[in-house]
């Protein structure tokens, strides 16, 4: 219905100048026709030599008049073409919407100069005006234009043109142009032209005047930069003269003082189009586009007009508001139906024109309802191409969650829903999907196409650096998107199955996303077809583009891209490929920054890395994931994918580099920079991931095993049905009754009935009788025997006999104490008393490695044991069980002994079990405090000793 792009390259603008049609066709030559063969020979020597005078006035072809008539033409002056020439028409009043008959004439005897023109050649230069042009046809045009006038034909030339006189409200307008020094006088037959032509010339007026012939000439520029034209006058109205009607929105306007030639297009307004077709040489219209463009000429053409600016389009013309005669020019053809509202020139942008905006959509409905112009038909003018659906506006807020590429947006609603956003009217540089660097190394130089090359390699690069702006300019941010339009993709791809895509206008707080992109350089606006859809804001989006086009910004100035030397090591991954590449980023000490481009699962990820140029496959050390095939845990892994998806997509954070695996993966630690979190701690605190084996080599060890303990005890996710370690240990409390060592002494249950037990057991002893015979007791053999220091019976059991002495080494089972009894001090332990078990229990401290015994901590070890044990109740936690041996955790209140002793450097933590469990996390922490002070057996220690070979971070492999 509109055209959007009046001046596209299959189109060229209709002829300025309609073709004139001449009342009285010519007869013929002088020298053949009829009413001159009838002159004496005399007579027509005379005729021939007036000819020749004013063919050499006129500078122009020789020109035959073949008759004079007095033929009165009545007309409106529709335009003025020169200070000698102009176009009158017949006006049908009883239908102002049909087109009107029109010709073009000539004032008799006189010769306004010429108008200069833009000759439409790349090399060609102007041509200029004659002095005094322009103020002639400004004289001619202020006195007739849009006045109904009277003209009496004298004369008309073989090609058609009729020169005429005419006297307009008494005054015979070749005689005041004359007068006035704008035109010569070329009738010698005429006194009064000719005395005209004295008087100008005895007041030295206008062409009369050589002082003033320099001065009297319009500039013509045959180009100009409308942006800046239009950044100069876009704060003041303009007043300008309309030359040319292309269509009915689309005017040619010279614009004043200037003198600039304005292409300009009505804001928010769009008529139906007009061509002028080169090969048949006729005007092609849609319905009521020359209607429309005839309503424009008679009101507007060669007429005074105020412009007022609004924005620059991607042709370079100017987008305005035309006024004539104090009325809006686009309300006149939206309410007369031959225009209809145009969103994507409306001037929504200002907040002054709003009520304007809503006034052509006023005036639109009006005209709809009458069924004027356009609207008269039986079916509406098609805006839209096949595959655009239009829709009623449509707001969508939400955060963005994803920057596909820096047009196509993922924004997440409050509701959760995800929604692609594509940006409306603008194209993006494409990211290659493929290494063509890796490319170019492959390939032949006969196959490579440089220039394509070129601009492929600038293109990705531009589109990274564009993707890189708006990842820090809009992700996570809040956004406001409306929808422009839909269209579903021509391409046969899968997107096609996926419906139509929505087109927005994407705005952060009051920025226009796409008009920022544009005016940076990093896209270019679509050059819609007139009957697309487009941005509401398309005129705004232009002359962003125009902006960037002007300062050569980004893809404008493809020289000037940093060319990005992108190596992708996850296209075709391998462990040679990366390996290759491991030195790179193990430098200074494998610390980088990086962004996170895609999330595989919950322990591995895409990183982009700047420094590097690279793209690498990276897996998180010392924690493991569900597997994604594991069924029984496919739903943890989800869980863990959407968890680390939110935390990292697109952030920036920082890797530290410990090694590679079999798969081309490279293995460490990575921490989120927004808040500075380590994302293996905060997976195994949600209970997504766990401790791996051979995890205590990483220096998160620590961290990471508080954060699944936690995990467990509030059974998260993977430990929903765990059962706590400390549930299942049984806990009883003890006094410690013998010390050997840290891993062997002995404790007795502290209980009413263990303490009743032990008094059974003494008075039964007490009781027993004399011995009547010698007794040689057996290695084994549960005995009754007499303690030294208290000469008092107790319960033993024989460790080994020793003949030569008589005597044998005991341990009485009640107490865990030792000593050599003789054979005199022993007897068989009766039935009865063996019924009870024994009341002293084998222990060793759990999670503590005792010091060599050639050590000095080693007995200074057993010495702070017994001090913090001596004579208290202590709370026991079975560990675990190694044969007959008890290793158990020796707590009070907030005492551990086992960590205390660790931790004063007096014994190791052991190794070679699960260091995962809550004990083993206590001694390596222990253990660490002990090595940070130096205390006890790492006094000595150097700093590189001090590094337990065991602790220190590796990869799965470096192979």
């Amino acid at each position: 219905m509109a055209s959007r792009n009046p001046r596209s390259k299959n189109q060229k603008s209709p002829s300025p100048t309609p073709t004139p049609t001449a009342s009285t066709p010519a007869v013929g030559a002088p020298t053949t026709s009829s009413a001159t063969s009838q002159l004496s020979p005399q007579q027509q020597q005379q005729l021939q030599q007036q000819q020749l005078l004013a063919i050499q006035q006129q500078a122009q072809p020789p020109l035959t008049f073949v008759q004079r008539v007095k033929e009165s033409v009545k007309g409106v002056v529709r335009a003025v073409l020169s200070g000698d020439s102009f176009v009158i028409m017949a006006v049908y009043k009883n239908d102002p919407t049909r087109v009107p008959v029109e010709k073009t004439v000539s004032l008799s005897g006189v010769q306004a100069p010429r108008l200069g023109k833009v000759v439409a050649s790349a090399t060609a230069q102007p041509v200029p005006d004659e002095p005094f042009a322009w103020d002639s046809r400004e004289f001619l045009r202020k006195k007739i234009i849009g006045q109904t006038i009277f003209c009496t034909v004298e004369y008309v030339v073989p090609q058609g043109r009729e020169f005429v006189s005419v006297v307009h409200q008494g005054e015979n307008l070749a005689v005041a142009i004359v007068r006035a020094g704008l035109a010569h006088a070329r009738s010698r037959e005429s006194t009064e032209l000719q005395a005209a032509e004295e008087e100008a010339k005895a007041a030295k007026r206008g062409m009369h005047n050589p002082a003033a012939a320099k001065l009297a000439v319009r500039p013509i520029y045959d180009s100009f930069d409308s942006l800046t034209f239009f950044e100069e006058n876009r704060h003041a109205p303009m007043r300008g003269i309309v030359e040319q009607a292309r269509t009915g929105s689309v005017l040619r306007v010279t614009a004043l003082p200037s003198f600039r030639l304005l292409t300009v297009i009505l804001a928010g307004v769009a008529c139906p189009a007009v061509r002028w077709v080169e090969k048949t040489r006729t005007l092609e219209a849609d319905p009521f586009g020359k209607e429309a463009r005839a309503f424009v000429e008679q009101h507007l053409l060669h007429r005074d007009v105020v412009l007022t600016l609004h924005s620059v389009d991607k042709n370079n013309d100017i987008v305005a508001t035309v006024q004539c005669s104090g009325r809006d020019v686009g309300s006149e053809l939206v309410s007369t139906g031959f225009g209809s509202y145009a969103q994507w020139s409306a001037p929504t942008h200002d907040p002054t024109m709003a009520a304007y905006c809503t006034q052509l959509q006023a005036l639109q409905g009006k005209a709809k309802t009458s069924k004027l112009g356009i609207w008269s038909t039986a079916t509406t003018p098609a805006t839209s191409a096949e595959g655009v659906a239009e829709r009623p506006d449509t707001t969508v807020e939400g955060l963005v969650v994803d920057i596909t590429t820096p047009g196509l947006f993922t924004v997440q609603t409050a509701a959760g829903d995800e929604l692609k956003v594509s940006l409306s009217s603008v194209t993006v540089p494409r990211m290659s999907r493929e290494d063509i660097f890796a490319t170019v190394a492959a390939a032949t130089p006969e196959a490579l196409d440089p220039e394509a090359l070129a601009t492929k390699k600038a293109e990705t690069s531009l589109a990274l650096e564009a993707r890189e702006f708006l990842r820090k300019k809009i992700f996570g941010k809040k956004v406001v998107c409306k929808l422009d339009y839909e269209r579903t993709p021509t391409v046969d791809t899968p997107q096609r199955n996926m419906g139509p895509r929505g087109y927005y206008t994407v705005l952060l707080e009051h920025e226009n996303i796409a008009e920022t992109l544009l005016s940076m350089g990093y896209a270019k606006t679509v050059n819609h077809r007139s009957e697309e859809s487009c941005s509401q804001q398309y005129s705004m989006l232009c002359m962003a583009e125009k902006r960037a086009e002007k300062a050569l910004a980004g893809w404008w100035n493809p020289k000037a891209i940093k060319l990005i030397q992108l190596n992708d090591l996850t296209q075709n991954q391998s462990q040679a490929q990366s390996k290759r590449f491991l030195p790179f980023l193990e430098r200074g000490e494998g610390v980088h920054r990086a962004i996170v481009e895609y999330t595989f699962s919950a322990t591995r990820l895409k990183l982009f890395i700047p420094s590097q140029s690279c793209m690498i496959a990276f897996c998180l050390s010392a924690v493991r994931a569900p597997a994604k095939d594991d069924t029984s845990k496919k739903m943890y892994s989800d869980r863990g994918l959407a968890f680390t998806k939110s935390l990292c997509h697109l952030q920036e954070v920082k890797i530290e580099v410990e090694g590679l695996d079999k798969g081309g993966n490279f293995l460490g630690n990575l921490t989120i920079l927004n808040g500075n979190q380590n994302l293996a701690v905060l997976l195994a605190a949600e209970g997504l991931v766990t401790v791996s084996e051979g995890a205590s080599r990483s220096p998160q060890f620590h961290t990471l095993a508080s954060a699944e303990a936690k995990a467990k005890s509030a059974r998260k996710n993977l430990w929903e049905a765990y059962e706590s370690e400390e549930s299942n240990k049984q806990v009883v409390e003890v006094v410690v009754s013998e010390i050997r060592s840290l891993n062997d002494f002995y404790v007795q249950i502290a209980t009413a009935d263990s303490a009743n037990t032990l008094s059974d057991i003494r008075t039964a002893l007490s009781s027993l009788p004399p011995s009547t015979t010698e007794f040689t007791p057996s290695q084994n053999q549960y005995v009754g025997a007499m303690y030294a220091a208290d000469n008092c019976w107790y319960r033993a059991q024989v460790l080994h006999v020793v003949e030569e002495t008589k005597s044998a080494h005991v341990i009485f089972i009640d107490y865990g104490n030792t000593e050599e009894v003789q054979w005199a001090h022993m007897q068989p332990l009766p039935e009865e008393h063996t019924k009870f078990p024994a009341q002293a229990i084998h222990c060793a401290l759990a999670g503590c490695a005792s010091a060599p015994t050639t050590s000095p901590f080693y007995n200074q070890a057993i010495t702070k044991f017994t001090n913090l044990v001596k004579g208290k109740t202590m709370k026991a936690t079975v560990e675990h069980k190694r044969g007959p041996v008890m290793h158990i955790t020796l707590t009070a209140n907030t005492l551990n002994v086992n960590a205390e002793l660790v931790k004063a450097g007096l014994c190791h933590a052991e190794s070679g079990h699960d260091k995962t469990s809550l004990l083993a996390r206590k001694m390596l922490e222990a253990q660490d405090a002990a090595r940070e002070a130096r205390a006890g057996l790492w006094q000595d220690r150097d700093d590189d000793e001090e590094e337990d070979s065991s602790r220190k971070p590796r990869g799965r492999s470096k192979s």
